[in-house]
């Protein structure tokens, strides 16, 4: 009972001379029987009157005065309050001047040892966690004599009968005397229509005790087998038994006599009413209910685990009894804030569901370290007030999992309000990330919806779980066609807006944005005197590259490229390209077990942007290179005064550049990337400690709408890697046969 009590009580030394006396074979009365005879504890005679020496003995005074506050040996004893120091009996010694003092105590060590052992016990018959956190906190079980006090006294070892009442025998009397007589004051406030408890008779439900109606919450299906935990009169399981239906089945589980009894009366009637019975009621209590594990797929509860003295347990047994997928859906009162010692052990606001209220955050922890998954708020409202604490109604439900290959795997994005989401799982979800989804028993397609959890297609990407009235209108795939079947659709650098070739102006000059209408220096436009400008030409572009490098979990840096540079919103060449690399680099470098947040990917994105077109000449540095510059200086957060790190990018770009710069080309952002990425692969397991991947093997689809191929020159060229002279081979085989027809480009005959 010290042990197991509720937070804030203190136990401080004994109860003898408080609540105890003890008279010897001679009359003499001792502080405790241990006591008797003990030389310099006798407070008196009963010759005197037990009420003159209880209230006048100077070494009954002395006891009264002793306490832990003023004992030094046992200050840095974190279980002082708890063990309640030394015993009296064993303790108390006289001082030099007579005065009852409290020396060292010889069992000390021993109390303790049984107080661990106590707690290690209860420990055992809890679940294990799956990760770190609470398995017991004082106040989860509350057990033997009731503390009602801030400070309360050990019992004197002697004392065999001062323990009270248990919380199950004052819960049970407090509610068998209202099933004699309906109370008011606990009665459900949830207004049913009449019509949907005609069939119940009237004697159970003027005794419908509770704070809620779970069973309308629980979306009970037919045939399923359901269990009402502290069912009293019945009510719920009726309810529960006309939506199971006759292939269903239906338990109550309460442990007053006096309210089976009305419930086992009115089923008669329920079954005479709905045409079948399936509804049978047991007496048991909570923490130990007697149905074999894994029967039940529908555990409710109507304001009634609050009055369990050991509350883990109760979930535990509900965690047992469960099927795997099952499902708990519970009305009860919950609290804010920690409620004083007063009101927890108040049998009066204990029996009305008051004193033993759920903290409201601790109670998810517990259902947690249960085992349950996918646990949610239904509804809450006000419920009472008592002082200045307010109780709720608090409805919720929580799910057994699955075993791990049952459940459903789905590719998710969170669309918002909040930064981020973290799933039972440990998954993390930033806004506008997608990643796969682990979804348990109890979630949903609608409920995430309504969480802002969208769904993926595997195939096409579009969201399953929430319907829109329009579809985007920026790409359709012709005749339905997926992603993977327009691969190789290369959209061309021409002009914007009338798809004819750009050229290059001499020097800058002024020209005006056909697109913003801004007046801005221009160094290119199309034939038809078209200019757009940087800003416009890779505003839609950089949209789609800042989505996919946020949400991908690719991490071979050329693989992601691919899928970057096929996609039809991005062109051939173009600026759009000194944004791909950076953000190519960071999305890999975090793939494979770097630390960045979504803003330094963007980061890197938007420095790569602002490198202007056509930077490889203008400028004589690739603007693809300048963009894994970008990526570097994110990841080692170097800046203008950092001189080693700003030293160590700058001799990774140059020697990147240097080997771009060794091919003689025309401008191909597509090889030129390739190229970055590769040399980025080489340096970064030196630079930035992690070996990014550049294993992907890209072929060139592009080479016929590139005007600048170098063909056989470029590592991308189809058939590169294969033998050349064979190659030619077969190609000749082909002229000297004229079995078909040969086709060859004006470069092609040219390499040849």
């Amino acid at each position: 009972s010290q042990i197991f009590s509720h937070p804030g009580t203190r136990f401080d030394l004994g109860s003898g001379a408080w609540d105890s006396l003890a008279i010897g074979p001679d009359g003499s009365v001792f502080p405790t029987p241990a006591t008797v005879d003990f030389e310099g504890l006798c407070a008196g005679s009963v010759s005197e009157g037990l009420g003159k020496v209880w209230r006048s003995s100077p070494v009954l005074e002395d006891i009264r005065r002793l306490s832990l506050l003023d004992s030094e040996k046992m200050a840095e004893d974190p279980f002082r309050f708890i063990i309640g120091g030394g015993d009296v009996d064993h303790a108390a010694r006289l001082s030099s001047d007579g005065s009852v003092i409290l020396a060292a105590d010889p069992y000390s060590p021993l109390y303790k040892d049984m107080a661990l052992m106590l707690i290690e016990n209860e420990v055992k018959s809890l679940p294990v966690l799956r990760e770190p956190g609470i398995m017991l906190r004082m106040g989860d079980l509350v057990t033997g004599c009731r503390a009602d006090a801030e400070v309360n006294f050990t019992h004197c070892n002697c004392l065999l009968s001062m323990g009270g009442e248990s919380g199950h025998s004052l819960v049970r009397d407090f509610y068998a005397e209202r099933a004699e007589d309906p109370d008011k004051n606990i009665l459900n406030p949830v207004q049913f229509d009449r019509a949907d408890l005609d069939f119940i008779p009237e004697e159970a439900k003027v005794r419908m005790y509770g704070c809620g109606s779970p069973v309308r919450d629980a979306g009970i299906a037919p045939g399923e087998v359901v269990l009402d935990l502290g069912c009293g009169t019945g009510v719920e399981c009726f309810l529960a038994a006309r939506a199971t239906g006759a292939g269903g089945r239906v338990m109550g589980l309460d442990m007053t006599d006096q309210m089976l009894a009305i419930a086992r009366r009115a089923a008669v009637k329920v079954e005479a009413a709905l045409g079948f019975g399936n509804v049978s009621f047991i007496k048991g209590r909570l923490e130990d209910i007697p149905l074999e594990d894994g029967l039940v797929d529908v555990v409710i509860s109507n304001c009634v685990l609050n009055l369990s003295e050991n509350k883990r347990l109760v979930f535990a047994e509900i965690f047992r009894i469960l099927r795997p997928g099952g499902r708990l859906v519970v009305s009860d009162v919950v609290t804010e804030e920690e409620l004083p010692l007063t009101m927890r052990t108040d049998q009066r606001l204990t029996g009305e569901c008051l004193g033993g209220a759920f903290r409201q955050g601790y109670l998810f922890s517990m259902i947690r370290a249960a085992g349950f998954v996918d646990s949610r708020v239904i509804k809450r409202f006000p419920y009472r007030q008592v002082r200045e604490y307010r109780f709720f109604s608090l409805t919720f439900s929580a799910c057994k999992p699955v075993r791990k290959e049952d459940d459903a795997v789905n590719r998710a994005m969170y669309g918002g309000p909040f930064r981020a989401v973290v799933t039972d799982d440990g998954s993390v979800f930033t806004r506008g990330l997608s990643r796969p989804l682990s979804r348990g028993p109890g979630t949903s397609s609608e409920s995430l919806a309504a969480s802002g959890m969208f769904l993926l297609d595997s195939d096409d990407g579009s969201v399953t779980n929430v319907e829109y009235e329009s579809g985007c209108s920026c790409i359709s795939m012709p005749g339905g066609a997926k992603q993977e079947e327009v691969r190789g659709t290369v959209r061309e650098t021409g002009c914007l807006i009338c798809g004819v070739p750009v050229e290059y102006l001499p020097g800058l000059e002024e020209r005006q944005c056909a697109m913003c209408g801004e007046t801005k220096a221009a160094d290119a436009e199309c034939r038809n005197g078209h200019f757009v400008c940087d800003s416009c030409h890779i505003k839609d572009p950089l949209a789609l590259i800042r989505k996919i490098c946020l949400e991908s979990r690719e991490t071979d840096m050329i693989r992601l490229l691919d899928a970057i540079h096929s996609h039809p919103q991005i062109p051939m060449h173009g600026p759009e390209h000194h944004a791909i690399v950076p953000g190519v680099i960071l999305a890999a470098y975090r793939n494979t077990g770097g630390v960045l947040s979504d803003h330094d990917i963007l980061a890197g994105i938007d420095r790569g942007a602002q490198v202007p077109g056509g930077a490889c000449a203008f400028l004589a540095v690739c603007g693809a290179v300048l963009g894994a510059g970008a990526a570097f200086s994110v990841i080692l957060k170097a800046t203008p005064l950092t001189p080693g790190k700003r030293q160590d990018v700058q001799q990774a770009v140059a020697g990147i550049m240097s080997d771009i710069s060794k091919l003689k080309a025309a401008r191909c952002c597509q090889r030129e990337c390739y190229m970055v990425l590769k040399g980025v692969a080489a340096v970064s397991e030196k630079l930035i400690s992690v070996r990014l991947r550049a294993h992907h093997r890209l072929e060139c689809v592009q080479y016929g709408l590139n005007r600048e191929c170098i063909r056989y020159g470029c590592p991308l060229y189809p058939g590169k890697k294969k033998n050349d002279r064979d190659s030619l081979k077969s190609i000749m085989d082909t002229l000297q046969t004229g079995s078909s027809p040969v086709v060859v480009s004006e470069a092609d005959n040219l390499e040849k």
